[in-house]
């Protein structure tokens, strides 16, 4: 069989696995959502109760009137309903905005995205080479000391580093602001000083995301770093006097990239799903607290909206980096 069939082969069963895996997690959110237990439009008929003095059945039955929120419908016909917007490209509708749930969703994913690029570069980039580095000094006190702070630091719940990070920098020092999105005095748009500030109030959500990341890129990155250190191959090359640096970037990276390319997938779909408390603690306006808005005033559409943009956005990243295996790495060929 010809590389080029084997690849084209290769990526339909990957398409396959990806086609089923975004269906069971669907299903599963959609289920699990709806089934919660609350009336969505509970928070809007004590609004009404207090606003016009109504009694409660009274203003809970004009709120579901306003919301449009048939409590008789069976869940089943509402799944079909979830699937059928689906395949027509639909996310569905937010109770609470009265909007399509796509058009909420595109004022809070910017935002999102601008923290999870930082992050992601930022965690990166400095933990792999803190990994190379504690790899190279293995059974020394600056490998027990990285690795010990990596083990602890990956036991953190994001949002209680989110929490930290807002107290040390932004309570004590005041380094960073205490939340939002950049500042009440600065007109949006492509001009320096918006951009200055988007930058300085996304501070503090990049790098409690950054933080919990680079102990878990250190930790790849050394393990397997340690792992090809011990190979004939790079012993000849230190034998021969090789500096760190070339024996990092020529016997090193290309065997670990596979590896660290998983971790990349990985790293993307943790941070996208601990974006919610991360970005609460920040009051930061990206999707992760708009989803947690949406689940406290029980608006189902835009819920299950915005776990359809995580789940998809989490396996394409996976699917994308399967397809890159064969191209990397021959010997995927022979599995």
């Amino acid at each position: 069989m010809s590389d080029f069939k084997y690849y084209l082969r290769y990526a339909f069963g990957k398409l396959l696995m990806l086609i089923a895996y975004i269906f069971t997690a669907l299903t599963l959110v959609f289920f699990v959502i709806n089934l919660m237990p609350g009336d969505p439009a509970y928070s809007l008929a004590v609004y009404y109760m207090q606003t016009y003095n109504l009694k409660f059945e009274q203003a809970l039955e004009m709120a579901r009137a306003a919301l449009g929120y048939d409590v008789s419908k069976p869940v089943y016909v509402r799944y079909l309903e979830y699937l059928a917007r689906l395949t027509r490209g639909e996310l569905g509708y937010s109770l609470y905005y009265r909007k399509p749930a796509a058009e909420v969703i595109a004022l809070s994913l910017p935002w999102t995205l601008l923290v999870l690029i930082l992050a992601t570069i930022l965690s990166y980039t400095v933990g792999t080479r803190l990994g190379v580095f504690a790899a190279f000094k293995r059974g020394k006190a600056a490998d027990s000391v990285l690795y010990s702070a990596a083990i602890v630091m990956l036991s953190l719940p994001p949002f209680i580093i989110a929490v930290i990070v807002l107290y040390a920098l932004g309570v004590n020092l005041k380094l960073i602001p205490l939340g939002g999105a950049y500042a009440l005095g600065v007109k949006p748009g492509l001009n320096l000083p918006f951009l200055l500030s988007v930058l300085h109030y996304a501070t503090g959500p990049v790098l409690a995301q950054a933080l919990v990341q680079l102990s878990g890129w250190l930790l790849s990155a050394r393990n397997v770093s340690v792992t090809i250190l011990a190979e004939d191959f790079v012993k000849y090359g230190m034998a021969r006097g090789l500096k760190r640096g070339t024996l990092t970037k020529k016997y090193i990276w290309k065997p670990a990239r596979l590896p660290i390319l998983t971790s990349l997938a990985l790293s993307f779909g943790y941070m996208l799903g601990g974006s919610t408390l991360v970005e609460s603690v920040f009051r930061y306006p990206g999707i992760g607290q708009q989803l947690a808005q949406a689940l406290s005033l029980r608006d189902f559409g835009l819920a299950i909206s915005i776990f359809t943009i995580m789940v998809v956005a989490v396996t394409l990243a996976s699917f994308l980096i399967e397809l890159l295996y064969p191209l990397l790495d021959p010997r995927v060929k022979g599995a």
